[in-house]
């Protein structure tokens, strides 16, 4: 027994676990290239003869070949929500997460074996959409993979590919075998195509048993959904925060607003929404003479401002809890005419104006943007001094 304690402790003090996986963006990521080493683990004899019970026991239970495969609450611990990344899965049972790296927004491990790690991960990037029915763009896909990942990996070999059905998505399957470093290794992805992004789940482990984890491995990555996306909040000098639409570009102190966030161009223009911030001596939105006094200055003030300008509407709404003026309108700018909408926010000598804009042939797209960006504006209520 001493013997064999000796060779467990030689293992895992020469081997550092290794996390090898292939995201999409063609790299590949080891333990000693995140700088994180996994600690010497030493087993004593009453361990070994706990595991060796364990191992009998197992044995004993187990299925006859041929039975049917366990079910996904057997294989499958709790569903996990990524709000900020807009999705969702169920990591093996009992796998510990792990801090995201990179492209690597969700990592989950196992206890190492044999001196490596069995893990599950997801990346996502951006990329072009790829029709999974097209059997020409999905040859054009797999010979690109098969072109990086041989650059990347020894003896690398594309072992596989068939289109698949998760929940009503369709995916592309393909399992994969190389070198990395002193393991050999063999792994399954699943590529998901959505919202201008190509989302890829691998399942990873050494070939030499690889067999014991393909069922779970494929539970897991078919319990992959999309969800709500809950994006970051935009924090601008402790005054506001607004929460950006997916995947827009944030841009702070731009052509005088705060923050300034925008979309990819559409047909030339990039929708927008900015927020501005000025001193003003405020406008009681319930009072109806206040309220029409300002709603008349603004219509006189936006003609002299934009060509062909005419006013759509106003209205008094709430946003975080306070009274707002939103008001809309279209005009002409250079070449392209334009739609816009705007929020207006007194509160403490400040007026902040959210002010979103699109192009009058796709602002009816842009609006649920809009409106869903514009409630997510947050007033950063200063706390009043205290007064003897």
């Amino acid at each position: 027994m001493n013997k064999k304690v000796d060779l467990v402790m030689l293992v895992f003090i020469i081997s550092c676990v290794t996390l090898a996986i292939i995201p999409v963006g063609a790299w590949a990521l080891g333990a000693g290239e995140t700088g994180e080493r996994v600690k010497t683990i030493f087993l004593a004899q009453a361990d070994l003869e706990k595991i060796e019970k364990e191992e009998t026991e197992k044995k004993q239970t187990e299925k006859p070949e041929g039975d049917e495969s366990r079910g996904d609450e057997e294989l499958l611990g709790k569903r996990i929500v990524l709000p900020e990344e807009g999705f969702s899965i169920q990591p093996p049972k009992g796998w510990q997460k792990r801090p995201p790296i990179m492209a690597a927004k969700f990592i989950v491990t196992e206890e190492p074996k044999q001196g490596f790690a069995a893990n599950v991960i997801i990346t996502f990037q951006k990329s072009d959409p790829v029709n999974l029915k097209h059997q020409a763009e999905v040859e054009k896909l797999l010979n690109g993979l098969k072109l990086s990942y041989a650059k990347m990996f020894t003896d690398y070999k594309l072992l596989g590919s068939k289109i698949i059905k998760v929940g009503e998505t369709e995916a592309l399957q393909i399992f994969n075998q190389f070198t990395q470093g002193v393991f050999k290794i063999k792994n399954v992805q699943i590529f998901f195509y959505n919202r201008g992004n190509v989302y890829v789940v691998t399942g990873t482990a050494l070939q030499s048993n690889f067999a014991a984890y393909e069922e779970i491995f494929l539970a897991s990555a078919k319990s992959f959904r999309f969800e709500k996306v809950i994006p970051k909040a935009a924090e601008v000098e402790e005054e506001f925060t607004i929460s950006p639409p997916q995947d827009w570009q944030i841009e702070k102190d731009f052509m005088g607003a705060k923050v300034f966030l925008y979309d990819l161009p559409k047909e030339g223009f990039s929708a927008n929404i900015n927020v501005a911030v000025g001193p003003s001596p405020g406008a009681d939105l319930r009072d109806k003479a206040a309220l029409q006094k300002l709603i008349d200055e603004l219509k006189s003030l936006y003609p002299k401002m934009f060509t062909d300008y005419k006013f759509m509407g106003a209205e008094v709404v709430k946003i975080d809890e306070v009274d707002a003026l939103r008001i809309s309108g279209q005009f002409t700018q250079a070449a392209f005419k334009l739609k816009m909408v705007q929020w207006v926010i007194f509160s403490e000598g400040k007026q902040y104006m959210v002010t979103a804009g699109a192009l009058e042939s796709n602002f009816d797209e842009y609006l649920p943007i809009f409106e869903k960006c514009a409630s997510t504006f947050r007033l950063k209520r200063h706390s009043q001094p205290d007064t003897e």
